[in-house]
């Protein structure tokens, strides 16, 4: 019965399920080279999700996304997240606020609802989703803007699943949730 569950990569069709995620940032990245292997794979019953880096200079504007998440639809191409990018070593340049996010967000949810990434920002404790709702809460620490963060996550669940204490700049509330600091870009 294992064997069923697994899925046969030279032969999609016999598989019960594939999807691939993908990663396409901008419009420009989806010459026809790349639409063509795209198609290839839908059409043997692949399913392709994007997963979108939100990148400060690069695809940071309402047109930018609008554009290429119509783009990925129109090739069977699932919009499927909208990330805000990391606070990795060497990637502060890139990075925008959250509520720029936010902001761009709020304009896909007006389009259609194919075409509404997840919005996600990832402290150290888990993803945290946004929604054209959400209010921030922020703390400035050393001169550094951060968003304090209510996660959904418990800290003994956290300690339990990673065997590990928690992240630096984070805590458990009253609840047992995790609160958590995330380092917001600059737009």
């Amino acid at each position: 019965m294992a064997s069923y569950l697994r899925p046969d990569y030279s032969n999609p069709e016999k598989s019960k399920y594939l999807a691939i995620n993908v990663h396409f940032n901008h419009p420009e990245e989806l010459q026809p080279e790349v639409l063509q292997a795209c198609q290839k794979l839908t059409s043997r019953g692949v399913t392709l999700r994007n997963q979108t880096v939100l990148l400060k200079g690069i695809n940071d504007t309402v047109e930018t996304m609008s554009k290429l998440f119509q783009l990925l639809l129109r090739n069977n191409i699932m919009v499927y997240y909208m990330n805000h990018c990391m606070p990795v070593e060497g990637a502060d340049h890139l990075r925008t606020s959250v509520q720029r996010g936010l902001d761009i967000y709020k304009y896909l949810c007006t389009e259609s609802s194919c075409a509404i990434p997840h919005y996600v920002y990832a402290p150290s404790g888990g993803k945290v989703h946004v929604g054209p709702d959400t209010k921030f809460e922020y703390d400035t620490i050393e001169g550094t803007r951060y968003i304090k963060t209510n996660m959904l996550y418990k800290a003994d669940e956290f300690a339990k699943l990673s065997k590990k204490e928690l992240p630096v700049m984070h805590y458990a509330n009253e609840n047992g949730n995790i609160v958590g600091y995330y380092i917001d870009g600059i737009d």
